[in-house]
């Protein structure tokens, strides 16, 4: 009933107080003005309430709300998602193959005159094309 975080003993405490302060002839009269004023304060919050719920549909925040709860909600169907799964893999091994292969010293070659003098190794093989899912 009471929703103010006090106990009902703490309220006995304060009524005996106001009953005392205020007077058994005008506790009645300043409870009927305090209700008064709730009740103001509670219409007040809730027509405040309802203009901002109205601008936040004008502005359309629900809309993009929902769509970015669709984006976090976005599931892969297991086909997509095992053919990926199975081509990291791939990839992964072949790049493992290849960190793995022991390097090969460059032999010695005569000595050229000019830009010519050194020449670059072809790689060992071509990269696969990966094809985007």
């Amino acid at each position: 009933m009471f929703d103010f975080g006090l106990s009902m003993s703490e309220l006995m405490v304060i009524a005996v107080i106001a009953l005392i302060v205020v007077g058994p002839k005008d506790l009645p009269k300043m409870l009927r003005t305090i209700a008064r004023y709730v009740t103001k304060l509670r219409g007040m919050a809730g027509e405040f309430q309802r203009h901002l719920d109205a601008a936040i549909r004008e502005t359309g925040i629900d809309d993009v709300k929902k769509d970015m709860k669709n984006l976090t909600n976005f599931t892969v169907t297991s086909d997509i998602g095992k053919k990926m799964s199975e081509d990291f893999k791939k990839q992964g091994d072949e790049i493992k193959k290849m960190l793995d292969a022991p390097e090969k010293p460059i032999e010695e070659q005569p000595a050229l005159a000019g830009p010519a003098a050194q020449t670059i190794p072809e790689p060992a093989a071509a990269p696969q094309e990966v094809t985007k899912v």
